[in-house]
């Protein structure tokens, strides 16, 4: 889930600026806008057009630049380094989408042979295409990508205060749980689920409505957290944990019909982690006195996620999901935040004014 290119969100502002040209200078007249979210997307700066020694641009000529190599196919708009050097008379370029009627507009303008840049942001047109023309005389032209826009996917909010909070049966003693900012730049948004825990306390932040009474068909499960030096210092295995409440449905035990399974992940570095798969690291055990002694019972036999797997499907009919939660155990002081929990193909975002729901 995280990339090692990070998306910045914006809002892009795509203007057309008008240029009227009187008596050989430029002067602006007149620019508007239309504003989306997006997400900017930054790369290695990347060379992906140079008309040296032989290609160079001629007056009044259109050339086409295709990104289609380069940029994802949502990508909307890209960010550009424009060079101009060799020109043989003063003139000016456009850059704009393919496809769009040619704006009377200047990106660059030179008055001499020398090398003039400037940066531009232009949206994509045709096929992932831009296209650069030259008004008058001849110039070589030089473009770098540094990165593209995609779009924003939407979100939709929950407030803090509905389907999502403190789960007062399941929390001891007086552990700090809030939605907050940060800390430093979270994986996913721009908050994260603060929790903070005194040995002997106990936290639980989840959701008993949403998901009640719905079938445990969970294959994909996991979150981001955020660490401290201290919580690995105080002792072993100190992690926030992942929780389901469930009636099981085991043929093998056909009385119970409540567990709580818990998701046990590998102890992170300090600061955030990487994404914590839970179908593929960690162990996972369901608590109740009747699962001491067999596999996956949470206080005899931990076992892996596909263990888990072929213990649940025993005979009988498959799980049923009462709720789900994040939590931090009574065992060890534990003080940091998570992020990003995953189930299937929803992502829960943890942020300061409420859980929005976006995809992986």
């Amino acid at each position: 889930m995280r990339s090692s290119s990070r998306r910045t969100r914006w809002t892009t502002l795509v203007a057309t600026v008008v240029a009227v040209v009187f008596a050989g200078s430029f002067v602006v007249v007149a620019s508007a806008a239309n504003s989306s979210p997006s997400s900017f997307v930054a790369t290695s700066p990347l060379r992906v057009l140079d008309t040296r020694p032989s290609a160079i641009l001629g007056p009044n000529e259109t050339r086409t630049l295709s990104l289609a190599a380069n940029v994802p196919i949502d990508a909307t708009a890209v960010a550009i380094n424009v060079t101009v050097t060799g020109g043989t008379t003063a003139s000016w370029l456009t850059v704009y989408p393919t496809g769009s009627p040619l704006p009377f507009a200047s990106s660059l303008n030179w008055s001499d042979s020398g090398a003039h840049p400037n940066a531009i942001t232009v949206q994509l047109g045709t096929d992932r295409s831009i296209s650069i023309h030259n008004a008058s005389g001849s110039v070589h032209v030089l473009v770098d990508l540094n990165g593209y826009f995609v779009p924003t996917a939407p979100t939709t909010s929950l407030p803090s205060a509905g389907n999502w909070g403190v789960n007062n049966r399941n929390t001891v003693g007086s552990p700090v749980t809030d939605l907050r900012s940060g800390p430093l730049q979270p994986p996913v948004g721009e908050g994260s689920l603060n929790l903070s825990v005194a040995t002997g306390e106990k936290v639980t932040y989840g959701n008993e409505q949403d998901f009640a009474l719905t079938p445990f068909a969970v294959t994909a499960v996991g979150f981001y957290v955020f660490n401290l030096t201290e919580n690995i210092d105080n002792g072993p295995n100190n992690m926030p944990q992942i929780a389901f409440e469930i009636d099981p449905n085991l043929e093998t035990f056909p009385a119970d019909n409540f567990s709580t399974l818990v998701f046990l992940p590998p102890v992170s570095l300090p600061g955030w982690s990487d994404y914590i798969d839970g179908t593929t690291s960690g162990l996972w055990g369901l608590s109740g006195s009747e699962f001491d002694g067999v596999p996956c019972g949470l206080n005899s036999s931990l076992c892996s996620w596909t263990d888990l797997q072929a213990f649940l499907n025993d005979g009988g009919e498959a799980p049923t999901l009462l709720s789900v939660a994040l939590t931090k155990g009574s065992d060890l002081e534990w003080h940091g935040a998570v992020d990003g929990l995953r189930i299937n193909d929803t992502v829960y975002d943890f942020e300061e004014h409420g859980v929005a729901i976006t995809a992986p």
